[in-house]
């Protein structure tokens, strides 16, 4: 210390070059601080807020899931992979996965899954469950079963709700373990619970072919909240005691039996049900909300039904459903005998 005093004292413009240089280091740090990457949990969030409509979880169920939503153009889509990225770049697991998910999916980047699979090893190294998850979906492409249920359990085991979905699937189907129905259960139980709709979907749908109609009817309902339109017709149809669209057609063309529900029949919130679910230009929906009006029409005879019927059965069968388009010319048959 004495020895540094002393040079200043002996240098007299050292003091005012270090002084400037101190200040000139303070404002770098601060203009640094305002220009750069930012927080990255401000940005993973704000990215979040962006682009919360891609939910890759919801892809799963493919054509039985038709509530996912988008971001409102292209350039939302790439603002918010760019703040993954800035997110990715400081660190942050959860921002490293939804970048990698990107990639995997093609949103806003090219796909590249060698660049998923490295950002999803970054985030699994700290134990992102959701990486873990979708490391498991990539070794599906690859066929590794062991893999895919490691993956799986890892991401269950840190209290996943996509990865006990996995997980389910695995016992379920047998992939890289023994098939185990209940264990199955178990986890889409776990994972429907959690709010997850493609495993209250799945659940409900085993619930379902098991004739434990009302079970079935919670968990579609559950699903059908959060928008799904195959849960609302389910549940739609087990209110109006119609079931599913084969069901209906098995009994407008006296192939088959009704039934027993064990469901206290409730029309009103059946009808309010498959609308919702028409509403969201689903097919099957048309066709159920055109099978009730019919049998209503065989019931009573009442020709305005008959021609509500036809109106949802066209409606079905313009986007080609193809029991919509078998029945469509028997109802339109009939309208022409009374007259319409």
């Amino acid at each position: 210390m004495i020895m540094k005093q002393s040079i200043i004292k002996e240098h007299p413009t050292a003091t005012g070059a270090v002084i400037n240089k101190v200040a000139l280091i303070v404002f770098l740090l601060l203009t640094l601080s305002a220009c750069g990457p930012g927080d990255p949990k401000e940005l993973y969030e704000q990215a979040v807020r962006i682009f919360n409509g891609v939910k890759y979880e919801e892809k799963l169920l493919n054509t039985k899931i038709d509530s996912e939503h988008s971001p409102e153009s292209p350039s939302d889509v790439e603002q918010a992979v760019e703040l993954y990225r800035k997110a990715a770049d400081q660190g942050l697991a959860a921002a490293q996965t939804q970048l990698g998910i990107c990639y995997f999916e093609g949103i806003g980047v090219e796909k590249d899954y060698d660049e998923a699979v490295r950002l999803f090893n970054l985030a699994a190294n700290q134990n992102d469950p959701d990486a873990y998850f979708m490391l498991s979906r990539y070794f599906n492409f690859e066929q590794d079963h062991d893999k895919i249920f490691e993956k799986a359990k890892k991401s269950a085991d840190l209290h996943s709700a996509m990865g006990e979905f996995g997980l389910a699937e695995c016992y379920q189907l047998g992939i890289g373990v023994k098939k185990d129905d209940s264990q199955a259960d178990y986890w889409y139980e776990k994972a429907a619970e959690k709010g997850l709709m493609p495993a209250q979907v799945v659940f409900a749908d085993r619930f379902f072919s098991n004739n434990n109609y009302a079970k079935a009817l919670y968990w579609f309902e559950k699903a059908a909240d959060q928008g799904c339109a195959y849960a609302a017709m389910m549940a739609g149809d087990l209110y109006l005691h119609q079931t599913d669209v084969y069901d209906v057609y098995y009994r407008l063309t006296g192939k088959g039996k009704k039934r027993v529900r064990e469901i206290p029949k409730d029309a009103e919130k059946g009808l309010a049900l498959l609308h919702k679910a028409a509403d969201c230009d689903y097919a099957p929906a048309k066709y159920c909300l055109a099978s009730y009006h019919y049998l209503k029409y065989l019931k009573n005879d009442n020709i305005q039904s008959l021609k509500e019927a036809e109106k949802w059965m066209n409606e079905a069968a313009q986007q080609h459903l193809e029991i919509a388009v078998e029945m469509l010319p028997q109802v339109q048959t009939i309208l022409r005998q009374n007259g319409y």
